[in-house]
């Protein structure tokens, strides 16, 4: 995870946090499978 989507997790709602956190997630998994 980016340092940078960490730091600005903490001013997003609840939901957008679940966004940002889902989006990191599919690129792990984009990476591991590539």
């Amino acid at each position: 995870m980016s340092s940078t989507t960490a730091s600005s997790a903490a001013a997003l709602s609840p939901a957008e946090r679940v966004e940002v956190l889902f989006e990191e997630l599919a690129e792990l998994a984009g990476q591991r499978n590539a």
